[in-house]
């Protein structure tokens, strides 16, 4: 493994709280760990994960890297062993800019994608002055909101005990209040008579997130989070850690007390309000980091230990607007978390990851072994991502992505399900199974049908083009649509995904 250079002198305000490895000592960090610089450990990850890696002549040359980039083809990642000091607000990302055949990388925010969300950017050549620490420091205090938790929670209980008549919610300052503090928000955008049921479900109270590039909050609906949490125990799922699906959180603790626990972990600081210690942790699911420290990140660990880690199950649902390959970085350190703290168990920690179907070839590039279920989840404030009169036509295009079998998921024939006894499945009814293909081959809500040409089903729309060699839509332009020579699974060059070795592998639960 090759050495990275740290230098000490670009560290003015910012810093890890590093170690120095002695020599002979390697062997007592985690599997897959070769060398410590100052703060840093080192990983060479396996084949698997060539989205996670990173190769340079000299990349850590500042401290503001906290969380080493995605960056393609590359051999190693750097991981920061310590969250005590914040960079700007929270560990940054790499990201790299082309133009005109030019790359140059540089380091933004994990979570905005609009720079006037958040201002962050450093060139990852260009030196860290104290006037820039100093500005970011001034930003980060501009921007994070300052939370006492304990005592929002001790609020909330006052405020259960007033009548609904005497409750309200400011949306401008983002707190509950009693009748009493209503003059000095008079101004703010206000909903009075808070209900019991709202103080149970909150984000039936709260004005959804809804920027795009960022929290961009879209809820489920609550068919589909009756299904999911129903599916969750059909699983035998006891535990569910709820990354960024508040409604699934709110079902489990309103409906299914004694039978499923839950832990909400979510970018909304708002949930403070409602949820005590253990119930909520204020967490970047882009960079894995938890904004509570410590002590937050200590109770998701207990949280995966319950019930000796049987039964413990995560559900996500992240914004789709970003990044794949931090996201299942993140999926990845959490299930290391988990057989780490319950080395005991015989399989990983189940996952049921919501995504758009158009994303499965990045997913499964990062996740071998997770498949796509054809569940079509549907959302309450996104037309975009519903079924019926009113929202896509061929109903939603989000589907779970899990690294569960298939024919775990039973799926209600009300709702236009059906089992396919060959597949192994529960498959959408319009999703035919094609002989040839030897598969339920439909991936967006329409029937596909099969070109003997290509030797595989395509949409319903496409023709075969004889000039392309290929199914196109009967628009195209000829010679400008080039199709990819590398595997759906795994992203290498020279097979396809049938004969790809990381094509079988799946995992059951207990």
């Amino acid at each position: 493994m090759k050495e990275v250079g740290f230098d000490r002198r670009d560290r003015p305000s910012m810093r890890y709280t590093g170690r120095r490895t002695n020599q002979g000592q390697e062997n007592a960090y985690p599997a897959g760990a070769s060398k410590l610089t100052d703060n840093i450990i080192l990983f060479q990850l396996p084949p698997s994960y060539p989205a996670f890696t990173h190769e340079s002549p000299d990349p850590l040359q500042h401290t503001v890297i906290r969380l080493y980039p995605l960056l393609p083809s590359r051999d190693y990642m750097a991981i920061p062993t310590s969250i005590q000091d914040l960079i700007f607000i929270g560990p940054t990302l790499r990201f790299r800019r082309i133009n005109n055949r030019e790359e140059k990388d540089y380091f933004a925010c994990s979570t905005c994608r609009d720079r006037k969300d958040c201002t962050f950017f450093l060139w990852v050549d260009e030196d860290v002055t104290e006037d820039k620490s100093k500005s970011w420091d001034l930003e980060r205090e501009r921007i994070l909101p300052k939370i006492n938790h304990s005592e929002l929670i001790e609020k909330l209980e006052r405020i259960r005990q007033k009548k609904s008549r005497k409750r309200a919610y400011c949306h401008t300052c983002s707190v509950l209040l009693n009748s009493a503090e209503l003059s000095n928000h008079s101004t703010h955008t206000l909903t009075l008579k808070v209900s019991d049921f709202q103080l149970t479900h909150p984000t039936e109270l709260l004005k959804p997130l809804e920027s795009s590039k960022k929290e961009a909050q879209y809820l489920f609906s609550k068919q589909s989070t009756a299904t999911i949490v129903s599916a969750l125990c059909d699983l035998g799922a006891k535990h569910v850690v709820c990354l960024g699906t508040p409604r699934i959180h709110e079902c489990i603790l309103t409906e299914y007390e004694g039978r499923l626990t839950s832990l909400l972990l979510d970018i909304d600081h708002r949930y403070h309000n409602f949820y005590n210690k253990d119930q909520f942790c204020w967490y970047n699911c882009f960079n894995n980091y938890f904004f509570g420290g410590e002590s937050s990140a200590a109770v998701l660990s207990q949280f995966l230990q319950k019930g000796d880690s049987k039964g413990v199950v995560l559900v996500t649902d992240p914004p789709f607007g970003g990044r794949v390959e931090p996201l299942a970085y993140t999926l990845q350190k959490i299930t290391q978390l988990h057989r780490k703290l319950n080395p005991e168990a015989i399989s990983d920690l189940p996952v049921l990851w919501m995504f758009p179907y158009f994303m499965e070839p990045q997913i499964l590039a990062n996740c071998p072994g997770y498949n796509m279920l054809d569940y079509k989840v549907d959302y309450d404030n996104h037309s975009l991502f519903a079924s019926g009169p009113k929202g896509r036509k061929h109903g939603s295009p989000v589907r779970i992505f899990t690294n569960l079998q298939p024919k775990l998921f039973k799926l209600s024939t009300e709702e236009g399900y059906r089992y396919c006894d060959v597949c192994e499945r529960w498959v959408s009814e319009e999703n035919k199974h094609c002989d040839k293909c030897n598969e339920c081959t439909s991936k967006d809500g329409r029937t596909y049908v099969h070109c003997d040409i290509c030797s595989r089903c395509v949409k319903p729309s496409w023709r075969h083009c004889a000039t392309c060699t290929r199914c196109c839509l009967p628009s195209h332009v000829c010679g400008e649509f080039m199709p990819s020579s590398k595997c759906f699974i795994c992203g290498m060059e020279g097979h396809k995904k049938k004969e790809c070795p990381l094509h079988e592998q799946t995992f059951q639960v207990n």
